[in-house]
């Protein structure tokens, strides 16, 4: 038999912080990745082929980066509902356990 677990909500909170500090970052991507500009004469005239080839790619990877950056505020998210979750039921028992032990007093 299993002697249960422990969860401390405080380490789900700081996880949560250290996560959404992840996705401004990953804002900040996003919007650098809107700056950028692939135009024929980017990588110059020896290289002028090369815009074409990193279009691809380029579209590829702001996607990426926009999916990353929604999925990390969701875990954001989660996280901070986890946290809360286990709170309230540690707070539930605990309600619990002293009205068994004043009943018990009587």
């Amino acid at each position: 038999m299993s002697d249960g677990f422990e969860v401390d909500s405080e380490v789900l909170r700081r996880h949560s912080t250290r996560v959404s500090q992840v996705a401004g970052d990953l804002s900040t991507a996003q919007s650098a990745v809107g700056t950028t500009d692939l135009h024929g004469g980017a990588f110059g005239v020896l290289c002028s082929f090369l815009p074409a080839i990193v279009a691809g790619v380029d579209s590829a990877a702001r996607e990426a980066v926009s999916a990353v950056h929604d999925a990390s505020e969701g875990v954001v998210h989660e996280l901070g509902s986890m946290a809360r979750a286990f709170d309230e039921v540690d707070e539930r028992v605990e309600q619990v356990l002293r009205s068994i032990a004043k009943a018990l007093d009587r």
